[in-house]
C-alpha cells in the first residue's frame, strides 16, 4: 500500500535504509595525549581527566585508500566481538572505562606497560575482579597511506606517528554530523552519539514516511504536528540559522532517548537524512513553545544533524555547482548539434531541454557514493631503510613550533622520493628515512640534583673545617659577636628559610633554571636548548649516556619497522646531522659487531616482537587503564579518598621510550665505562651532513681509518704515538656539506695528508637555473682536455718513447700524487733495482699509497675512493648572505637529496645482481 499525506503509515514492504557510507576523521586541534608536550610541561598534568577533557573542533577526513583500509579492520574487529557477544563496537575513553573494575594495580607502575601486559591485564579473570573489554587475538592497527609512518589502532580509535613520539589524536568513524566544529563548521559527532542516533534511525526509520501525495497544506500541517509543544523541547545551542527542513515528510511523533553522556537529551528525525537532538528540561520545552509561535524551522529547534557526508550543505551546493556546470556544457553542445543541422527553434529549445535532463539524471545516478569502498591498493615495500639522527637545537621543538626535526625529515624524505622516480632503471624502488630521536631522552638539571656524596658537600660548602669539627663537635659555630658569626647567622637563616619553601634538602645541586638570569629569556632559552646539547656531549657521563640513548633509539625504531615490515631484507644506511653525525660516528667506531640470529633461538626476531608496541600509544593506554583502576579502587574503598594514578609516571618514562628520564632525586646509572649495545642491523652507507667532526678528532688528537679485517675491533690506541684511530663500521663514508657552512668541515685530511691540497667531490647540481647552464659548459671543457691530454700522451709514447728509471715505472711525484692507488698496485710489480733509484719523497708518497690500499679512503668509501663531498654553489648565491642559513638548509636541498638516493639506490642494485646470481 502506497503512503501519502493523509496515510504516514510505513509501506507494507519495508525499505533498506538510504546508502550512507561511513567516514573516517582524525583530529588535528586537540590531542588526546602529547608525551612531548607532557614531558616538557608537567608529566603529572596528563591524566585521564586530560583525555577525557579534550574535545577537538577541527578534523581532517583520510583518504578513500586509507578509510577503505581502515573499514576492513572494522568490521574484522566487529564480527569478532558479535562472536564474542560484546556488543556494538563504540570507541572506549575514560568515560566507558571508568565503571569496570581492574586487577589490583602493578608494584611498579612506572613502567611502560607493554603490549602483552595490556593484553593480559584486560585479559584476567582473577577472582573478584571484572577484566577491562577482553583484547581481540589479532593485531588491530592499521598502517596509513604509501609513506606508513602513522598508525591507527581501531579498538582505541586513535591515530598516533609510529616510529617517533608524537601526539595521540582521536579518530571517529561516523554517519552522522553536527555544526560543532571551529567556526560553525560540519564535524563527525563522536562514537557513542553516533551509535545512539543511527540505532534509533534504524528503529524509526524515518525514509519511509516521505509524502507521496496531498496539498501543500497538508505538508505544512504535518510538520506543525512534528513540531508540537507535546514533544519535549530542544536546546538552541550550536544551531547556526539552517534552512527549513523538507516539507516532504510527514513523521509521526517520536522520541527518541539518549544515554551515557546524553542522559537528558532526545533525538528527533526530520526527513531520511536530517535529525535533531534536543534537551529534556522545563526550559527547553519553553524555547520550543516561543519557536513554535513564531515559525521556526525545525533544524533550528535544536542541534541539527545530517546523516551522510554527501548530504552536508556544503557537499550539496558543490554538487549543485557541479551539476549546473555539466548542464550548461551538455546544453551548450547539443544546441551546437542542433544549428549544425539548421534546427528551428523548438527543435533547439527541445534539444536543450534534452540535454538538461539527462545531465540532471546522470548527475543523481552519481549522487551517492557506494555502500562499500572499493579494494584499497597495495601498499609497498621497501628496499633500503636510513635512520636520520638529528642535532643541535632539537629541545627547541618543545616551545617553538617551527623547530620541528620531523618536519625537516619529511622534507629529506619528499627529496630522496622525488630523486628515487627519476631514476632510468630503479625509479620503482621504495627509500625509508625514519627520524631517530634522542634529545627528549636526556634530562639535565631540570630539578635539584642530589650530590655524589655527602662528604662531597660537606667539604665544599661548610664554613667549618674537620679539625674544629673534630674539636668542637657538631656544634661548632664562630666566636660570638664576630662579622663572621653575623653574617653566616643571617646567610644560614635565608637559606634555611629558602629550603624550608621548597622542602629541599642541603646535599642537592641547583636546578638548571635556579641558575638562568631573568634578563632575556628568549636569547637564554635557545642558547641552553642549542649550545647547551654540545656542552652535554663534551662531558664524559652525559656523552656516554647520549650514545647509549641514540643507540637504544635506533635499535628500537629498526625493531618495530622490522615487526610492522618482517619481509625487509634490504640494508640499513644512517643519516646524522650536525652534532647527531658525532654521535653516530663514536656509535659506529665502538660498537660491536651486529650478531646475526642463530637457528637455535629467535635472537633478533624475538626482540622485534617484544619491541612492536610504541612507547607513546602505550603511555597513552596506561592512563586510561589507571584511571579505570582509580575508579574501580575508589568504589571499593570505605575512605572517601580515591588512589592517586601512577598513569603520569608510565607516560612520561614510556615518552622517553623506556629510558628512564628520572628526575633530580633519582641517580641515574653510570654510563661512562659501560659498553654500547651492538646495532640489530649493519650499516650501509653513513651519510655525515654539516659536520663538524673534523674539529672535535683534531681537539681529540684523533685520526681516521678504515675498518679492516687487521683491525676488527672499530676504535683503537696506538700507544706508540698516542693517537686514537677511529675505525667506523660501515661500507661507506660520505662527508657531505657546503664551502659556506661555517661549522662544517673536511676530514680527508685527518685520513691522510695527502688529501690535503685535494679538491672535495663535487655532488652532481640538480636545481637547474644559470648554474646548471655554467656546469654544462664546464663539463664539455673538461671532457675536451681530457681528449687532448690522452692524445698527447698516446704521441708521445709513440715519438718520445718510453722513459726510465723509477719515475717511468712507478709515476712522477706528482702522478703518484694524483693517483696513489694505481702507483701502489704498480709498486708490487716493479724491478727491485728500479725501486732503489726512487727518490725518498716518491717512496714515502708510495708507502702512504700502500696504506690507503688497506685502509684509507680508498677502503673507506670503495665507490668513489673520496670521502669529502662538497655541494655546489649557485652562480648568484652570496658566501655572507648563505653561510646564515645554510647549516639548517640541508634537508631541503635537492642535490642532498639526489645524492643519497643515487648512492643508496646502488646497494639496492647491488643486492638485485646478487639475488640473480644466486638465482
Amino acid at each position: 500500500m502506497k503512503s501519502s499525506a493523509a496515510d504516514p503509515s510505513p509501506a507494507a514492504t519495508p525499505s533498506p535504509a538510504p546508502v550512507a557510507r561511513p567516514c573516517w576523521y582524525y583530529a588535528t586541534d586537540v590531542p588526546k595525549y602529547d608525551p612531548i608536550k607532557t614531558l616538557a610541561n608537567d608529566p603529572a598534568a596528563a591524566t585521564p581527566a586530560s583525555i577525557a577533557a579534550a574535545k577537538p573542533l577541527v578534523f581532517e577526513r583520510f583518504d578513500d585508500a586509507d578509510a577503505a583500509r581502515l573499514e576492513r579492520m572494522y568490521a574484522k574487529l566487529r564480527d569478532w566481538r558479535e562472536e564474542q557477544g560484546l556488543g556494538s563496537l563504540v570507541q572506549r575513553s575514560a568515560e566507558s572505562l571508568a565503571p569496570e573494575p581492574l586487577p589490583p594495580v602493578p608494584a611498579n607502575p612506572g613502567a611502560s606497560p607493554s603490549a602483552e601486559a595490556l593484553h593480559r591485564r584486560r585479559n584476567s579473570s582473577a577472582a573478584g575482579a571484572i577484566p577491562l573489554p577482553p583484547a581481540p587475538p589479532f593485531a588491530t592497527t592499521v598502517m596509513l597511506g604509501d609513506e606508513q609512518l602513522f598508525e591507527v589502532d581501531v579498538d582505541a580509535m586513535v591515530r598516533y606517528p609510529l616510529y617517533w613520539p608524537g601526539p595521540v589524536v582521536e579518530v571517529r568513524r561516523a554517519l552522522w554530523f553536527a555544526p560543532t566544529g571551529l567556526g560553525g563548521k560540519w564535524i563527525p559527532v563522536d562514537a557513542a552519539l553516533n551509535r545512539q542516533v543511527e540505532d534509533g534511525y534504524q528503529r524509526v526509520r524515518p525514509w519511509q514516511y516521505k509524502v507521496q501525495g496531498g496539498s501543500a497544506a497538508a505538508a505544512a500541517e504535518g510538520d506543525a504536528a512534528a513540531a508540537a509543544p507535546s514533544s519535549p523541547p530542544p536546546t538552541t545551542a550550536g544551531a547556526t540559522a539552517p534552512p527549513a527542513a523538507s516539507s516532504k515528510f510527514k513523521i509521526p511523533e517520536h522520541r527518541q532517548p539518549l544515554f551515557g553522556p546524553y542522559l537528558s537529551k532526545f533525538a528527533v528525525y526530520l526527513d531520511d537524512h536530517s535529525a535533531s537532538l534536543r534537551e529534556d528540561s522545563t526550559v527547553a520545552k519553553l524555547q520550543l513553545s516561543v519557536l513554535s509561535a513564531v515559525g521556526a524551522p525545525q533544524t533550528a529547534m535544536g542541534l541539527w544533524l545530517i546523516r551522510g557526508y554527501e548530504n552536508l550543505p556544503h557537499v550539496v551546493k558543490e554538487r549543485e555547482l557541479a551539476l549546473a556546470e555539466s548542464a550548461k556544457a551538455a546544453v551548450a553542445d547539443a544546441v551546437a548539434k542542433a544549428k549544425a543541422r539548421s534546427a528551428t527553434k523548438a527543435e533547439l529549445a527541445q534539444a536543450a531541454a534534452e540535454a538538461e535532463l539527462a545531465a540532471a539524471a546522470a548527475a543523481r545516478a552519481e549522487e551517492y557514493p557506494p555502500a562499500e569502498y572499493a579494494d584499497p591498493p597495495a601498499q609497498p615495500s621497501f628496499d633500503h631503510l636510513i635512520l636520520v639522527v638529528h642535532g643541535i637545537g632539537a629541545k627547541l621543538s618543545e616551545k617553538m613550533e617551527a623547530v620541528n626535526f620531523v618536519t625537516d625529515v619529511n622534507e629529506l624524505r619528499k627529496g630522496v622520493t622525488q630523486a628515487v622516480g627519476l631514476h632510468p632503471a630503479l625509479s620503482d624502488k621504495h627509500v625509508y628515512l625514519l627520524p631517530i630521536h634522542w634529545r627528549q631522552s636526556i634530562q639535565f638539571a631540570t630539578e635539584a640534583q642530589a650530590v655524589e656524596s655527602e662528604s662531597d658537600w660537606s667539604d665544599s660548602g661548610s664554613d667549618v673545617s674537620d679539625t674544629e669539627a673534630a674539636e668542637h663537635g657538631d656544634d661548632a659555630q664562630p666566636p660570638p659577636h664576630s662579622p663572621a658569626s653575623t653574617s653566616s647567622s643571617a646567610i644560614d637563616a635565608m637559606a634555611s628559610a629558602a629550603t624550608a619553601r621548597k622542602g629541599d634538602h642541603r646535599t642537592k645541586l641547583p636546578s638548571l633554571d635556579e641558575l638562568t638570569l631573568p634578563g632575556v629569556p628568549a636569547i637564554r632559552t635557545l642558547v641552553s636548548d642549542v649550545v647547551l646539547d654540545v656542552l652535554l656531549y663534551m662531558t664524559p657521563r652525559y656523552r656516554a649516556e647520549i650514545t647509549h640513548a641514540v643507540t637504544r633509539e635506533m635499535n628500537r625504531v629498526y625493531r618495530l619497522f622490522r615487526a610492522r615490515h618482517p619481509d625487509f631484507t634490504g640494508r640499513v644506511s644512517i643519516f646524522g646531522h650536525s652534532l647527531g653525525s658525532i654521535i653516530s660516528l663514536e656509535i659506529l667506531a665502538t660498537i660491536p659487531p651486529p650478531v646475526p640470529p642463530r637457528a637455535s633461538d629467535e635472537g633478533i626476531e624475538g626482540r622485534m616482537r617484544a619491541d612492536a608496541t610504541v612507547p607513546h600509544f602505550a603511555a597513552y593506554q596506561s592512563l586510561l587503564v589507571g584511571d579505570a583502576a582509580a575508579a574501580f579502587l575508589s568504589l571499593t574503598r570505605t575512605t572517601p579518598s580515591a588512589p592517586k594514578s601512577h598513569a603520569a609516571v608510565a607516560a612520561s618514562q614510556a615518552s622517553g621510550h623506556g629510558h628512564g628520564h628520572g628526575h633530580g632525586h633519582h641517580r641515574k646509572p653510570d654510563l661512562v665505562h659501560t659498553p654500547l649495545p651492538p646495532l640489530d642491523f649493519a650499516v650501509d652507507s653513513f651519510f655525515s651532513v654539516g659536520s663538524p667532526i673534523g674539529y672535535f678528532m683534531l681537539l681529540q688528537g684523533e685520526r681516521l681509518r678504515a675498518l679492516t679485517d687487521q683491525h676488527p675491533g672499530g676504535a683503537s690506541t696506538d700507544q706508540t704515538r698516542r693517537r686514537t684511530v677511529i675505525r667506523p663500521r660501515c661500507r661507506n663514508l660520505y662527508n657531505i656539506f657546503s664551502n659556506y657552512d661555517p661549522v662544517a668541515v673536511r676530514i680527508e685530511p685527518l685520513i691522510t695528508r695527502a688529501l690535503v691540497d685535494e679538491q672535495p667531490f663535487r655532488v652532481p647540481y640538480h636545481k637547474g637555473g644559470l648554474t646548471a647552464v655554467k656546469q654544462s659548459l664546464d663539463n664539455a671543457t673538461a671532457r675536451a682536455l681530457d681528449v687532448f691530454k690522452s692524445s698527447s700522451n698516446f704521441f708521445s709514447s709513440m715519438f718520445g718513447g718510453g722513459g726510465s728509471g723509477a719515475g717511468s715505472a712507478a709515476g712522477s711525484t706528482e702522478e703518484i700524487a694524483a693517483n696513489p692507488a694505481a702507483a701502489a698496485r704498480s709498486l708490487k710489480n716493479m724491478d727491485p733495482a728500479k725501486k732503489a733509484k726512487m727518490s725518498r719523497a716518491e717512496r714515502r708518497q708510495l708507502r702512504a699509497a700502500e696504506r690507503d690500499l688497506r685502509d684509507g679512503v680508498s677502503v673507506l668509501n670503495k665507490r668513489h675512493a673520496r670521502v669529502d663531498y662538497a655541494l655546489q654553489e649557485g652562480v648568484l648565491e652570496n658566501p655572507y648572505l648563505s653561510s646564515l642559513s645554510i647549516h639548517m638548509a640541508y634537508w631541503t636541498d635537492l642535490d642532498i637529496a639526489h645524492f643519497v638516493a643515487n648512492e643508496v639506490l646502488k646497494s639496492v642494485a647491488e643486492d638485485q645482481d646478487e639475488g640473480k646470481k644466486r638465482d
